[in-house]
């Protein structure tokens, strides 16, 4: 992988990891040591693939590596785009590692636990009304 002679760490391919409640699930591109993830991305959007180049933003991608990082006790996450028509160019491949950021984390949470309450409440109401 591309990313491994870059960085000279090995990443090992991963799945579906669901927190202890099996309520929310992160299905990872890869774990790289003991406390780091990969995600990989390969967009076609030109537009796209330029400004994450030019301005770094990964603001698209932060619920997806900041949930991964809270359902995997994760410190950091090495975000990866891939362009494979780039090649010649020698930009072929673009690494931004993110930090865990527990305050996105806990408000994230707490959004997706309102959302689920919300989901078990009509799941609750809609079974109440198929019995009467």
């Amino acid at each position: 992988m591309a990313y491994e002679a870059h960085t000279e760490r090995m990443a090992t391919e991963a799945g579906l990891v669901l927190t202890d409640d099996d309520l929310f699930g992160y299905s990872t591109d890869g774990f790289v040591d003991d406390d780091g993830l990969i995600e990989i991305k390969a967009p076609i959007d030109s537009i796209k693939i330029a400004e994450i180049m030019e301005t770094g933003d990964l603001s698209e991608y932060m619920h997806q590596m900041q949930g991964g990082m809270w359902i995997t006790a994760r410190k950091w996450c090495d975000f990866i785009m891939y362009v494979p028509d780039l090649a010649n160019a020698g930009t072929d491949l673009y690494i931004k590692r993110v930090m865990r950021d527990d305050e996105f984390i806990d408000a994230m949470v707490l959004e997706l636990s309102a959302f689920e309450r919300r989901v078990t409440d009509r799941e609750i109401l809609f079974k109440y009304k198929e019995a009467a």
